[in-house]
């Protein structure tokens, strides 16, 4: 056993890509750094949405020639904020200034790396801070998401003025609420548990903590005036940076399903031009002041809840550190077209088709070919602007993933790729206990392939599964796989 040294650095975003807003906070990156005698890992998370498979794969690769390290020893993750720039900002302004900021960062890594000790600490929230976005609705037979704007029924998420709002656009008429059986509320079981992962020197001295928690960083964008904002992560950064010293950085859970329990006093419902909205609804706060407050709130609950965790954990002088990172095809569904053109084309004749049904359907009828036409309206995203695959990839029904899982003495940091739902990583979970490791489960690891629901999710029931490239099945693959690779390092 070799002593592990570790060193956590920040760089800013700024400079890297076409700056389209003001900053509301710093957009950062963080660089995790572990070495042994024999092995360097470098864990890096961007203040970004999303970066592509293939965006990743390339920035990796330059990194790796650069800083003379093995491609599979570098992990990327994305927070998943959504008030950053795309990949398409980044790639115009180049990437070649993003990787020169992260040689200096990993080098000053090198530098600063010192023996370490490791402490862990969870805690269940119980859905306090956050909720499982999609219900069932019985009258329909499908699944209606909530992204925000759920009322407080009692502390519970309602979510029934939205159900009936977009009942009523589905329909294009007045809808009771015994119709669709209200109050309708959003209480399936979600993933509560806030984790953390403590780092100091030989001599006390704090290196800094990894935070995780699983909900959409999303909170920040909901206001017309949209800034660059880290949304609750940055908050709670920040926080326990002040608290335990070194440096803080976040990673988003499994949160494909996840929303974060946000709270407001919320405007009008922002529709499209014929007024007809037949996807999940959007509606900013009535303040600007609000909408940042109401994500300050939620960073510092997190913040708060996991203090006295890290407050009573006792360290241990890290010993091991092992890594892989296992390439894998995924199937790629079987509906996704290879042509934007004649996906949009098809949507629209699709939805000429809903209008005229609109008077004389079933809401069953309407929901499913409305879930239909976004489907086939998200290809623009699959291919041009999120870049999940390539027409070669669509053809051949056919895309690769990175996952890669890293291990710390008995803990375990797992990465999915994508936008998994919570569930996705259960197994994995109870694997790692039956073992006596410490699971700290992430997502958008290495690229992002878009939503990955379970398999007992219907196609295209509604946002989450309309904007899923992946076939039924993935799910419990990449379960299979994490466990795997889990085993071949533990």
């Amino acid at each position: 056993m070799a002593d592990v040294k570790v060193a956590i650095e920040k760089i800013t975003l700024k400079g890297t890509f076409e700056a389209k807003m003001e900053f509301n906070d710093e957009l950062e990156v963080f660089v995790c750094y572990f070495s042994d005698n024999h092995n360097e890992l470098i864990l890096i998370s961007f203040d970004l949405m999303q970066l592509s498979v293939s965006f990743c794969d390339e920035l990796r690769s330059q990194l790796s020639q650069r800083c003379k390290l093995q491609a599979d020893a570098i992990i990327t993750h994305c927070i998943h904020t959504h008030t950053a720039p795309s990949e398409n900002e980044i790639r115009n302004f180049g990437i070649s200034e993003l990787t020169n900021q992260l040689v200096v960062a990993i080098e000053r890594a090198r530098k600063s790396a010192k023996v370490a000790a490791v402490s862990f600490a969870q805690i269940d929230t119980m859905g306090r801070f956050n909720v499982n976005r999609r219900k069932k609705i019985n009258s329909s037979d499908s699944t209606f998401t909530v992204w925000y704007g759920y009322d407080d029924n009692a502390g519970r998420p309602d979510g029934t003025w939205q159900v009936k709002k977009r009942l009523e656009m589905l329909t294009g008429r007045t809808i009771e609420a015994k119709e669709f059986g209200a109050p309708i509320i959003y209480d399936e079981p979600t993933d509560g548990w806030i984790k953390a992962i403590r780092f100091q020197s030989e001599t006390g001295q704090p290196i800094g903590t990894i935070i995780r928690y699983a909900a959409h960083p999303c909170g920040a964008g909901h206001t017309p005036d949209r800034k660059y904002s880290a949304d609750f992560p940055g908050v709670i950064r920040k926080i326990i940076a002040e608290r335990f010293g070194g440096q803080c950085c976040f990673f988003t859970g499994a949160c494909g399903n996840i929303a974060p329990w946000s709270k407001g006093d919320w405007g009008d419902v922002l529709l499209p031009e014929d007024g007809i909205s037949i996807s999940p609804l959007w509606m900013p706060h009535k303040s600007d002041d609000e909408c940042r407050r109401e994500v300050y709130r939620l960073g510092r609950q997190i913040a708060d809840t996991i203090t006295p965790m890290l407050d009573s954990t006792k360290f241990e002088r890290i010993e091991e550190l092992a890594f892989a990172n296992r390439s894998s095809a995924i199937a790629v569904r079987d509906d996704i077209l290879a042509d934007i053109g004649e996906a949009n084309a098809l949507a629209d004749r699709h939805y000429r088709e809903f209008l005229k049904m609109r008077p004389n359907s079933s809401i069953t009828e309407l929901k499913s070919l409305a879930d239909k036409i976004n489907f086939l309206r998200s290809h623009k995203y699959f291919y041009s602007e999120y870049y999940y695959l390539n027409r070669k990839q669509a053809e051949a029904k056919e895309v690769r993933i990175d996952m890669p899982i890293a291990r710390l003495n008995d803990i375990a940091v797992v990465g999915f790729p994508g936008e998994v739902f919570w569930q996705v990583q259960t197994p994995v979970r109870e694997y790692a206990k039956n073992r006596d490791i410490k699971s700290f489960c992430f997502t958008e690891a290495n690229g992002d392939i878009g939503y990955i629901p379970t398999s007992s999710e219907k196609p295209n029931d509604d946002y989450e599964c309309y904007c899923s490239i992946t076939a039924p099945g993935t799910s419990e693959k990449l379960a299979e796989l994490a466990k795997n690779i889990l085993g071949s390092i533990s």
